[in-house]
């Protein structure tokens, strides 16, 4: 059976902090807008990437007829290599855009013209640029996606306030400078999820143990482990 390429990139959370950095620093762009950062959605952003190889589904219900099934055209949810086809998908639409996509993590990109920095997390979007900027961006994706805004975070009366996204919290006083937080509910979702919280707590939870022979984990807490830790 042929290996699958199921790579899809993601962006180091110290990329969010460096556009917060950025935008805390420089305030106005090169043009002289003022800048703030962008969060998008992509809606069912997967069916939006051809499928690479060649799968039949079982049809609906009300599609069904004995004997019969799909060809999946499209990188649909479920399929392994679904995140990989949406990331190839996004690194087209950049690249056709005019953008530069990063060569060491795919997941960031710029537009030097436009003046934008941004990342990519699965079907989210987070951009850096003044609102010359994120009018081209939004353009962009308008040309291929339907998506919702979640706001413009920035230092004026008409920008958003707070935005979340990854799991933190970016916060933009007016006229202040901006703030990063994780999600202070994070603490209490690992606990739950891990069946810790009825468990006691001890003044020095240190215990040894062999580092060669810890195990590997498998099936649903390799997906528990990321949706933790991302």
């Amino acid at each position: 059976m042929p290996a699958i390429d199921t790579f899809a990139p993601m962006p180091a959370l110290e990329m969010l902090k460096l556009m917060l950095s950025v935008a805390a620093q420089w305030r106005t762009s090169r043009r002289g807008g003022v800048l703030t950062i962008m969060v998008v959605d992509v809606k069912r952003a997967h069916w939006n990437a051809d499928a690479r190889r060649t799968i039949y589904i079982q049809l609906p219900d009300e599609d069904y007829e004995e004997g019969m099934c799909g060809l999946a055209l499209k990188a649909l949810y479920g399929f392994l290599d679904a995140a990989s086809c949406w990331n190839e998908e996004v690194g087209s639409m950049l690249v056709e855009s005019g953008f530069a996509v990063g060569k060491a993590n795919p997941a960031l990109f710029c537009h030097e013209a436009e003046e934008i920095i941004g990342l990519v997390h699965g079907d989210d979007f987070v951009n850096l640029a003044d609102d010359s900027g994120q009018d081209f961006f939004e353009t962009c994706l308008t040309k291929r996606y339907q998506y919702s805004n979640k706001g413009r975070l920035g230092p004026r009366s008409t920008d958003q306030r707070e935005i979340k996204v990854l799991n933190r919290y970016m916060r933009w006083s007016e006229n202040g400078d901006p703030e990063y937080e994780a999600d202070p509910r994070h603490a209490q979702v690992i606990a739950k999820e891990l069946n810790l919280t009825g468990g006691n707590s001890v003044t020095s939870p240190i215990v040894k143990y062999d580092l060669h022979n810890d195990g590997e984990l498998k099936g649903a807490d390799v997906k528990k482990f990321r949706s933790l830790t991302m």
